[in-house]
């Protein structure tokens, strides 16, 4: 109610661009927080296939 409150007023405070200065954050931040999502998720990712290789690597040939 807030935020509809903010966009059916844009004058309530004096400044008319305040309520997309409010959604720009939100927006920007949500942004922020997608990318350090996908970095975590890429950086998980790149440990797991490095263990899956060490794995491979570390067994023993045997010659028939």
């Amino acid at each position: 109610m807030w935020v509809a409150a903010n966009i059916l007023d844009p004058h309530g405070l004096g400044n008319p661009y305040h309520p997309w200065s409010r959604l720009c954050l939100v927006v920007a931040l949500a942004a922020v927080g997608a990318a350090f999502g996908i970095f975590l998720n890429g950086v998980g990712t790149a440990t797991e296939q490095r263990h899956a290789r060490r794995q491979l690597q570390t067994r023993p040939r045997t010659m028939p």
